[in-house]
């Protein structure tokens, strides 16, 4: 309400000194146009203490309204926050087949930046991006899918996979090797 203009504001209009005989008829001769504007108006006598209720009244009424539309408009937002659950990978591995061969398709924004991020060109860092899948989870969970034999990753920085052909049993390296596991 502060930031209206004084004529937007909601208005009521007090006759006042109703109690004298010129004000009783003066307000008589007013009130019916001061009505048609759509005012409300209320003749008033603060010495013989005529209407000054209804008018207290009324401007109850008028402050509970606009507190009433100030709360609406100043409504809090709720908001809702959601954390991901705590079982939650961010990546999800699917088995697929090219030529015939098994391999793993690792799926997910983390790892798929990383790997867009990755200069396969440098071991150092292929060893980094190795090390970044494998604290996700993303080696734990190839292991659990299928026993791999060695790491492939070719020069396109996009695709990355495990190669369960044979079935010797294998071991993980270390991690400053671009190779992650190798055949025993």
């Amino acid at each position: 309400m502060e930031s209206l203009p004084l004529n937007e504001r909601p208005q009521l209009i007090a006759l006042n000194k109703t109690d004298l005989p010129d004000g009783q008829a003066m307000a008589e001769m007013v009130r019916g146009e001061l009505e048609g504007r759509g005012w409300r108006v209320f003749e008033v006598s603060a010495v013989a203490r005529q209407g000054l209720r209804e008018l207290g009244f009324a401007m109850a009424e008028l402050v509970e309204a606009a507190r009433a539309q100030r709360e609406t408009e100043h409504a809090l937002v709720q908001v809702t926050v959601r954390p991901k659950p705590v079982d939650e990978k961010g990546f999800s591995i699917s088995r697929e087949e090219k030529n015939a061969a098994p391999l793993w398709r690792v799926r997910g924004a983390k790892p798929e930046r990383w790997i867009h991020q990755t200069d396969f060109n440098n071991d150092e860092a292929v060893g980094y991006l190795a090390d970044r899948l494998a604290a996700i989870g993303i080696e734990d969970e190839l292991f659990k899918q299928g026993p791999p034999q060695v790491t492939q990753s070719s020069s396109a920085p996009t695709t990355t996979g495990w190669s369960s052909t044979g079935s010797p049993p294998w071991q993980p390296v270390p991690s400053t090797s671009p190779v992650r596991a190798a055949p025993t």
